[in-house]
């Protein structure tokens, strides 16, 4: 019973959410790969087009935990690489239209997929 336990706390633990200093690891231009090794796998992976750049990216959901509380953080990258990561009020202060575009895009996909 108790090596059960155990066992379950483990895989628990594996699947815990990333943390600040795992987000500080970030670079753009990292591939999936190379990001993934610091904030581990993807709660969820989709995919969104913009209407300013008319780009497609590829959105992974994850869950930065701070203190104990965690909250959504996205990572967003367009062929392969890591174009802009973060919670989705900080798409919307870049500078960048095309960022701004790709938060609302986000948000929309995920009200439509309940995430």
């Amino acid at each position: 019973m108790r090596i059960w336990l155990i066992l379950v706390l483990i895989t628990l633990a594996s699947c815990a959410t990333m943390n600040l200093s795992d987000a500080g690891a970030l670079r753009k231009g990292m591939s999936q790969n190379e990001s993934r090794a610091h904030v581990g796998k993807a709660k969820k992976v989709f995919t969104v087009s913009t209407s300013v750049d008319k780009k497609e990216y590829q959105v992974e959901l994850h869950y930065l935990k701070i203190a104990q509380e965690s909250a959504d953080y996205y990572l967003a990258y367009h062929e392969d690489k890591l174009v802009f990561w973060g919670y989705l009020h900080e798409f919307a202060r870049s500078e960048k239209p095309e960022i701004n575009d790709l938060g609302i895009q986000i948000q929309k996909q995920a009200l439509q997929r309940n995430y």
